[in-house]
């Protein structure tokens, strides 16, 4: 058998950690909004379909999240009088 040489420089590679891609995006949720009976707030129910592979939601209204959990509803307070942008995001 030949000889063989020492090994030649090294090859430096950092492997990323995997990451899955987020699930999509829930369809508009569902905002039930009772008849206020107090001026300054009224509480709310969001609802929205399961997304197959989500693992929690975050509930934002105007922009702000107002609510990070696992299920598929919750409750928001809302001020009579005002209108405001539901949105719900998948996360896992």
């Amino acid at each position: 058998m030949a000889g063989c040489s020492q090994p030649g420089p090294a090859a430096t590679v950092a492997v990323s950690v995997y990451q899955a891609p987020p699930p999509p995006a829930p369809g508009a949720p569902t905002v039930n909004v009772p008849t206020p009976t107090n001026p300054s707030s009224v509480t709310a129910t969001v609802s929205w379909n399961a997304v197959s592979g989500a693992t929690s939601y975050k509930v934002y209204v105007n922009g702000q999240q107002v609510w990070q959990g696992d299920g598929t509803s919750c409750q928001v307070n809302l001020v009579p009088g005002q209108t405001y942008q539901v949105q719900v995001a998948a996360c896992n």
